[in-house]
């Protein structure tokens, strides 16, 4: 597969601290996730790295590479192995120009083959030492990459479910706190409608009487009392008197008890109005004259020379609930 340049290149910058943050973090995640990515930013590494073993960075570049790339024991350790593969790099013999033109530079995967050309057992065994020392870190890398993508995986789904549960649990918090806020209104509506209900009734319900009618006709002349009951609450009682006769210009009134013959009240000069065939006098008292028991009501006329002649007696009962 062809390499981008211009991936490269943003690679490079990246290894080399180059980049801005945001930048970084995105190159970082497609590192884990990206797996053509993750291996050109391995070829970048090598060759950076043998650039540096080499010497062929500037010392501006070498001062940024150590200082944001050499940060980790391992990235030491690989460029300390880069810069000793290039130390004992194989150069050909200098009485033989073309054999030097043709080895004068090698790759660096070539360089490391001729270390174990080179006749020199101690350091043959010392690099296929650290040689399978590198193979095992490299294969603990993968394993620990592979093992690290597998958990960033499972961290996300259970961030995903952990995020789908929290707009799940917000939703019902935002229903319930929607239906509080219904029954709320409900309840003041409720609320505001019996108040009404009850200013209603009260104003339809007929109030309790003040005062209490009493009807005397002249037919209760010599026969028995009529009964009259106070209603609960009475405060005046009403006296309608009739009577036939409407010779005299003026009347007077007593009321006196049955039993006892005592006098109650007494009136001033009363006046007669006409209804009908008969005349009527009407009268307001106290209910607080009234006992439970029986009362005469004498009624007489008042002649123009200012004497009293008896017309009518009237006798009735007072009972109170």
């Amino acid at each position: 597969m062809k390499s981008d340049p211009h991936n490269e290149r943003l690679i490079v910058r990246y290894l080399m601290g180059e980049l801005p943050e945001s930048e970084v973090m995105r190159l970082d995640e497609q590192s884990f996730t990206d797996d053509d990515f993750f291996r050109s930013l391995q070829a970048v590494e090598n060759d950076l790295i043998d650039a540096y073993a080499r010497g062929e960075m500037t010392l501006g570049e070498r001062e940024q590479f150590e200082r944001h790339f050499l940060t980790t024991p391992k990235r030491r350790e690989r460029a300390a192995f880069a810069e000793a593969l290039a130390a004992f790099r194989f150069k050909p013999p200098a009485d033989n120009p073309a054999v030097a033109a043709q080895t004068g530079r090698i790759s660096p995967w070539g360089a490391f083959i001729n270390l174990f050309r080179v006749p020199r057992p101690a350091l043959q065994f010392s690099l296929a030492a650290a040689s399978a020392v590198l193979l095992l870190g490299v294969a603990w890398l993968m394993v620990e990459t592979a093992r690290l993508r597998a958990r960033m995986a499972q961290i996300e789904q259970e961030r995903a479910a952990l995020n789908r549960s929290e707009r799940e649990l917000q939703a019902r918090i935002d229903a319930q706190r929607a239906d509080r806020v219904g029954l709320a209104e409900e309840l003041r509506r409720a609320e505001q409608r019996r108040d009404q209900l009850e200013r209603e009734l009260a104003e339809l319900k007929p109030s309790e009487p003040k005062f209490s009618l009493f009807v005397l006709s002249p037919g209760l002349r010599g026969g028995g009392p009529k009964v009259f009951t106070f209603p609960p609450g009475a405060q005046t009682v009403k006296l309608r008197v009739e009577f036939e006769s409407d010779d005299y210009p003026s009347y007077h009134a007593e009321l006196r008890t049955q039993a006892g013959d005592r006098q109650v009240w007494s009136s001033g000069n009363l006046h007669a109005r006409a209804g009908g065939k008969i005349n009527i006098i009407d009268l307001g008292l106290s209910a607080n004259l009234f006992q439970p028991q029986g009362y005469l009501l004498n009624l007489k006329g008042v002649t123009a020379n200012g004497e009293s002649e008896d017309i009518h007696s009237y006798q009735f009962r007072v009972l109170k609930k």
